[in-house]
């Protein structure tokens, strides 16, 4: 099972035999904050929901899910990252970039609008622009 933390920001998963019953916590896909990183007051990236899902595509696992942006917490922008899937059924906390499935960053030449190479941040704090 996917679903939004309590706090909105981290895109979680839980697992179980049933799919109605019986689930424990299998820890964090991917966190649209940076908390882990730095103390969550610290924090500089947008803070609101996400929402995703994993998929399987010719014998690789992605993530899709989302992240704000346009200065406003009900833009979203659709991110897409790989992922690994433990023989255990463990997945890592993978990373969130620009890259996407790109298969590596963007290239350095060019322009690109800051909302896909940025992390969103605000001096009046992580909730709100």
């Amino acid at each position: 099972m996917i679903y939004s933390s309590v706090k909105s920001h981290d895109l979680c998963y839980a697992v179980s035999e049933s799919p109605v019953k019986g689930f424990q916590y299998g820890g964090i896909i991917v966190s649209i904050g940076d908390i882990g990183i730095v103390e969550e007051e610290q924090a500089v990236n947008y803070l609101s929901n996400t929402h995703g899902g994993l998929v399987e595509i010719e014998g690789q696992w992605y993530v899709f899910y989302h992240r704000h942006t346009n200065r406003h917490r009900n833009s979203r922008q659709m991110c897409g990252e790989p992922i690994k899937i433990a023989e255990d059924g463990r997945i890592t906390q993978t990373e969130v970039t620009s890259c996407g499935l790109n298969g590596g960053s963007l290239q350095g030449t060019g322009r690109y609008e800051a909302r896909i190479v940025c992390n969103l941040s605000s001096a009046g704090g992580t909730f709100m622009y």
